[in-house]
């Protein structure tokens, strides 16, 4: 019993050095992302003086650009996101016709790496969006405002070199209510994304 033990323990611990060790191949340095993918949202729902209005999301998409650096196995960045979706607009009574967020955010990940070169991650995210409702008269109104963000992310990465790395993940997204113009308010959607991207670490 004593013997499975100790090897129960030094297993464990030859497992907790070798993550250390990996996580710290990382440390202090630093790295540049980009990411697209395909982003669903929830209804659009808007009102103005009293008169609501609920038009669904169609599919959309979402693309960013980040800067950020490895503290061991915490990783920081400043993000620029972009997301775009139309909405469907199979009604007289429907005013607007596509929605935009263009956020900035900070985030925080955290990284385990479950094999040689694999990893997974898991992050959140704060910031600023303006966020902007596009009318489908023409000439095409824009109403637009600023709204707090926030996101959460999760997914793999995978070394293709030293410097390299493919990933994959998700990203649930979304925004506090934006107030447009003339006491107009809109609902922004939440979101979620599919994203494929590649990070260069330096």
């Amino acid at each position: 019993m004593k013997n499975k033990l100790l090897k129960l323990f030094v297993g464990a611990a030859a497992l907790s050095v070798s993550l250390v060790a990996s996580a710290t191949e990382k440390a202090n340095t630093s790295y540049v992302s980009v990411k697209g993918g395909a982003a669903f949202a929830s209804k659009a729902k808007y009102d103005a003086t009293g008169v609501n209005e609920t038009n669904k999301s169609k599919a959309g998409a979402i693309g960013s650009l980040a800067f950020g650096h490895y503290f061991d196995a915490l990783r920081v960045e400043l993000e620029g996101n972009y997301e775009q979706h139309n909405l469907k607009t199979d009604t007289a009574n429907n005013t607007y016709a596509k929605w935009n967020k263009m956020s900035v955010m900070a985030n925080a990940y955290y990284d385990w790496e479950i094999a040689d070169s694999f990893s997974l991650y898991a992050g959140l995210g704060l910031g600023l969006a303006h966020v902007d409702l596009k009318g489908k008269a023409s000439p095409e109104t824009t109403r637009g405002n600023f709204a707090f963000a926030y996101q959460l992310m999760a997914g793999m990465s995978y070394d293709i070199t030293e410097a390299v790395a493919v990933t994959l993940g998700y990203r649930f997204a979304g925004a506090t209510k934006a107030k447009l113009a003339n006491n107009f308010k809109f609902k922004t959607p939440f979101s979620h994304s599919f994203e494929v991207g590649l990070r260069y670490s330096f």
